[in-house]
């Protein structure tokens, strides 16, 4: 079986654990009164770590897809998007509503099992100057750009052709390749090259 690297597949094991809690509900007529301030303790210690996550972690991309959303729609011309974040990072076109080009790092699996195989959003993380040089010299930048702010650094010499739109608030904790902000760029003028 092939690795995925979408971390949405947990979702359908929620009525299995909706199951467990309600059946050892039924047990609670045999617990001491110490060992119900413990369960209590530690649901309000469960429960704020739950508000956290469902309130600001990983929020950033839905927001972030807004502003670009936004950004899309006050730009008088054609526009183009390049995502320069992990696999499966941000929502596309489901958050963008408009038929404009965009692309992203793609992540295909290795289906003919080559041995040192790298997708190509692990060539451009290994090396991401020389991934940018390679696509493009001798072509047109995107007119807007969304990473994560840990990849700026990286990048100087092609992030100096824009300027920051936003920078928007995703996690505190940063994964592999990713960061604690998205930010979104525009290009500074039309005709830049790397």
């Amino acid at each position: 079986m092939l690795p995925d690297k979408e971390h949405y597949y947990l979702l359908p094991l929620l009525p299995l654990l909706l199951y467990v809690v309600t059946y050892f509900d039924n047990y609670r007529e045999h617990v001491s009164e110490m060992e119900e301030r413990f369960i209590a303790l530690f649901m309000i210690g469960v429960n704020i770590w739950i508000f956290y996550l469902c309130a600001s972690h990983r929020q950033g991309s839905a927001q972030i897809m807004s502003y670009l959303r936004e950004e899309i729609t006050n730009s008088p011309s054609n526009v183009d998007v390049m995502f320069l974040t992990p696999c499966y990072s941000t929502p596309f076109y489901s958050h963008v509503h408009q038929n404009i080009s965009m692309d992203f790092l793609h992540c295909e699996p290795n289906l003919k099992n080559q041995d040192n195989y790298m997708n190509e959003a692990d060539i451009f993380f290994k090396n991401p100057k020389a991934w940018l040089r390679k696509r493009y010299t001798n072509s047109t930048l995107p007119s807007l750009v969304v990473m994560y702010d840990s990849l700026a650094p990286r990048i100087k010499d092609f992030i100096n052709n824009y300027h920051l739109v936003v920078s928007v608030f995703d996690t505190t904790y940063q994964s592999i390749n990713g960061g604690n902000n998205f930010s979104l760029y525009k290009l500074k003028y039309k005709e830049s090259s790397i």
